[in-house]
């Protein structure tokens, strides 16, 4: 999920860029072809992961520049026992993240291809974006901030009980 739906935003996003992909997405009867389901698939994640990547230079670093920083974690302490909530934490919160920050990404992508067209643009549609933007920023950072929050605690936890 937080490479799919990024990336089918994405790659509609930059089809007006396209004659290949609109025709790709359109079909002879604007919808897209049941054999043309599989390259679509393919090229929407490979859209997410490019879009991951364009999240990990910058909105992770605007969100880092926020205050939001990274602790130092020692995933050396991590054994067999404490897994499990480990990956609890990374499914629960740090996917959510992705997701939230790469359709963040996606979304921003459509706002510039939707300006850059040049078509009469609409501004309540560049509003409506802008604001779900802001919201999934927001969901994000906080996703962000759990996932760091939690995992320290974890392992710190898993150090004062060795020193007992």
């Amino acid at each position: 999920m937080a490479y799919l739906a990024p990336g089918v935003i994405g790659l509609y996003a930059i089809s007006k860029q396209s004659f290949f992909l609109q025709r790709l997405l359109s079909g002879d009867k604007g919808i897209p072809d049941v054999s043309a389901a599989v390259v679509i698939i393919v090229f929407s994640v490979s859209m997410g992961i490019i879009i991951n990547a364009i999240t990990w230079a910058t909105l992770r670093l605007i969100i880092e520049k926020l205050g939001t920083r990274r602790p130092e974690l020692d995933y050396a302490k991590l054994n067999k026992d404490i897994l499990d909530v480990y990956k609890h934490i990374n499914e629960g919160n740090y996917r959510f993240y992705q997701a939230y920050s790469n359709t963040c990404t996606s979304v921003i992508i459509f706002i510039v291809s939707y300006i850059y067209k040049g078509a009469d643009i609409r501004y309540e549609i560049v509003f409506v974006a802008v604001a779900v933007c802001f919201v999934l920023f927001m969901a994000a950072r906080n996703s962000l901030q759990r996932t760091y929050r939690y995992t320290y605690d974890l392992l710190q936890k898993q150090v004062e009980e060795k020193e007992k």
